[in-house]
């Protein structure tokens, strides 16, 4: 990947936009992100990963992505995101975010989240492991409101996407859910997120 494609917003940031990754062996390094498209981006960074070896970054702004180490640069290395589908959109406009957030032109980061998610599909799944698709009505920092065709018990734990949460009360067509942990670096992939998980157990 010598340059980002010309038909892709390309972020560069005024400031440093900060971030960290790991190796294969385990081993964390911070960085700054010199550019930026859904393609991949440009870390400045002492250390050089192999080429080729994939390595999971954390970016400000931005959160988990699993990335190939590209070539190298004058002051780091290039890499080549792994993003496909869904999460290449959401990416996407995560980025288009980013440069408006830049330009002073941006609204606050949590409505912009809530606004993303508003009317988005992702899936509850129970106690006993039986999964259903939902639609989020609304998303906070703290909980989110889910129209579902099943009231699992006030009280229950339930997953939404990657997200445990209890369920608190019932609404007229589904129920709202209190998060019971914390979330991760992507927001909007936690909730998202319809990887099978462990089954939630009953509180």
């Amino acid at each position: 990947m010598n340059s980002h494609p010309a038909d892709l917003p390309v972020t560069k940031p005024p400031n440093p936009l900060f971030g960290r990754f790991l190796l294969p062996d385990q081993s964390e390094h911070t960085c700054t992100v010199a550019s930026m498209s859904v393609e991949g981006a440009e870390f400045r960074c002492p250390v050089l990963p192999p080429f080729g070896h994939i390595i999971i970054a954390y970016l400000e702004h931005i959160g988990r992505i699993e990335c190939m180490a590209k070539e190298a640069t004058a002051d780091g290395f290039r890499v080549e995101f792994m993003l496909g589908g869904a999460r290449r959109e959401r990416f996407g406009a995560r980025l288009e975010w980013l440069a408006s957030k830049q330009a002073g032109e941006v609204e606050d980061e949590r409505n912009y989240n809530r606004r993303q998610l508003s009317g988005t599909q992702s899936r509850i799944i129970l106690a006993d492991g039986r999964a259903y698709s939902c639609e989020i009505i609304d998303v906070s920092l703290t909980g989110a409101a889910v129209a579902v065709d099943v009231l699992p018990a006030i009280g229950s734990n339930v997953y939404l996407g990657k997200m445990l949460g209890k369920v608190v009360r019932y609404l007229e067509n589904g129920f709202a859910l209190q998060f019971l942990t914390a979330f991760g670096s992507d927001f909007l992939a936690d909730v998202l997120d319809d990887t099978p998980q462990p089954h939630a157990r009953a509180s």
